[in-house]
């Protein structure tokens, strides 16, 4: 079984049902549309994987434990799902320019290729969902696309994201890189990075 961290949910006044109820039927679209996506990866990948190789594709170069932190799984479980990507060449191990003692992970230029290709998958898919719909549905979705984007950015508080903590790695044409306060993408890392989902 994999070990996933997690953490409490957050408090809520349970008093406010017209609340509660909105935020189930959001729930409940989100996570079938998320899992719809899923399917249409055709990667051969579990979910695991396919979402490890877009986080290490975003952050760049980076320790196997900061993989593990940031998508909240153990390091046992980074380690097998590390092992998976490497063995059909989408990431690859290589060693800290600074310190022998640590082995950094990184994309492969297949593993880009692969997440382009899943990205446009999705896209295309959704697209002919799309279609579908008439003007008026479609401007009303592209409304709440607004709002959700807005719920799932960083508070105004500026609450730090899983990586902001992490220091990353960037690598040269060389294979020489340089330890960094903050996540710089490696030399192989596409431009399609800053999407940061598969």
């Amino acid at each position: 079984m994999m070990d996933v961290m997690t953490t409490a949910p957050p408090s809520l006044d349970l008093d406010r049902e017209d609340l509660v109820e909105d935020a189930e039927r959001l729930r409940l679209a989100t996570t079938r549309l998320a899992r719809i996506l899923r399917q249409e990866t055709h990667t051969g990948l579990t979910p695991t994987q396919v979402a490890a190789l877009a986080t290490l594709q975003r952050m760049g170069a980076v320790p196997l434990k900061a993989l593990a932190e940031a998508e909240r799984i153990s390091a046992p479980t980074a380690t097998k799902v590390v092992d998976k990507l490497a063995e059909v060449d989408l990431v690859e191990r290589l060693p800290h320019p600074d310190d022998r003692r640590v082995t950094l992970v990184s994309v492969t230029p297949a593993g880009h290729d692969l997440l382009a290709a899943t990205r446009r998958h999705k896209t295309a898919w959704l697209a002919t969902r799309l279609a579908d719909l008439s003007p008026t549905d479609r401007s009303r979705l592209l409304d709440a696309v607004e709002v959700i984007e807005h719920l799932v950015a960083p508070d105004a508080a500026g609450s730090a994201s899983p990586t902001d903590d992490i220091p990353v790695v960037t690598t040269t044409a060389t294979g020489t890189g340089t330890a960094t306060g903050r996540p710089v993408k490696s030399a192989r890392t596409t431009k399609t990075a800053k999407e940061g989902t598969p």
